[in-house]
């Protein structure tokens, strides 16, 4: 059934359990209030201390309480967890299984004397490390992100706990793991860069308020610029995923209105570095403005510069 947002908090504060959250994307895609609240609950409980506010008490009798969130959770869902609970994650994508693939059918009355067993053996292993992981700072690889290296530490200071071997492997699936990441993030940006260039050029304008930039890619053909987990593509999360690439909304008047939005000026710099082959190319110069006088520096002086493919 479903649990409150409140239920929940006391349960990881009272219990510090291994949280098991399915259907994550009924969840998230729900009622906005609802959806807020395990919301802040996963993006606190990644770092051991953080807590949640919560009102307890009866009627008129209300006080706040400081909850405790941290614990190791999982999350199972379809589609991707929000931005922020994503960020702090490690994901794991599963395949749907081949017509080939066997696997063994899981059924519960069979499994439950096996899983109690090892959630025993699992406890008593876990106690007799606790003194060895206190004080240990595993390597980090320098390619890992900020939050990919919280994610990963204590995994990887476990897993060298089972020797050199072991601990490589896991080094290796955490860049394995974050690069796809990168490579998804990197591709949507990529597609959302495309598809703006895309409408200022059909539209033939240098400009273009928020709403109607959001209104243009919702209705272009296969957009993946839908509403999700329930929530729509607007003009918050548009400016959201152009932060990445330095790319603000702007302000200006129109007679007695002010408006809000970019300029197709914006991008060019983005389009360059990530679409090299589409990016517009600088004009140029007139043939008859050239001569075999003219000196380096005056050629120099009309040179537009590009980004460099290196970059």
């Amino acid at each position: 059934g479903r649990t409150t947002a409140a239920a929940l908090a006391r349960k990881v504060d009272r219990d510090s359990p291994t949280l098991l959250l399915d259907e994550s994307d009924a969840a998230f895609g729900g009622e906005r209030e609802y959806a807020e609240t395990p919301r802040g609950i996963l993006n606190s409980g990644h770092r051991r201390g953080a807590t949640v506010s919560l009102c307890a008490g009866k009627g008129s009798d209300q006080k706040v309480v400081e909850l405790q969130t941290f614990c190791p959770k999982a999350i199972a869902g379809i589609g991707r967890l929000p931005d922020t609970v994503d960020d702090r994650s490690v994901p794991v994508v599963l395949r749907r299984r081949t017509p080939q693939e066997r696997i063994e059918r899981l059924r519960r009355r069979h499994v439950e004397d096996e899983v109690r067993a090892l959630r025993e053996r699992l406890a008593r292993w876990a106690a007799s490390i606790t003194g060895s992981l206190r004080d240990s700072e595993p390597e980090i690889p320098d390619e890992l992100g900020d939050r990919q290296a919280d994610a990963w530490e204590p995994l990887l200071a476990i897993a060298d706990l089972f020797g050199k071997e072991c601990g490589a492997r896991a080094r290796v699936a955490a860049l394995v793991l974050s690069a796809r990441r990168a490579a998804d993030d990197e591709s949507l940006g990529a597609r959302l860069l495309l598809d703006v260039q895309n409408v200022f050029s059909e539209r033939d304008v240098d400009r273009l308020t928020s709403k109607e930039l959001v209104a243009a890619l919702t209705e272009l053909e296969e957009s993946p610029w839908e509403p999700e987990r329930g929530h729509p593509f607007d003009e918050r999360r548009l400016a959201a995923r152009l932060r990445p690439y330095d790319i603000r909304p702007e302000k200006w008047r129109k007679g007695t209105r002010t408006e809000r939005g970019y300029h197709a000026q914006q991008f060019l710099d983005a389009w360059a570095r990530y679409l090299p082959e589409r990016a517009p190319q600088p004009p140029q110069a007139p043939q008859a403005a050239y001569s075999r006088s003219d000196s380096a520096a005056d050629a120099s002086a009309v040179a537009i510069p590009v980004a460099d493919d290196s970059t």
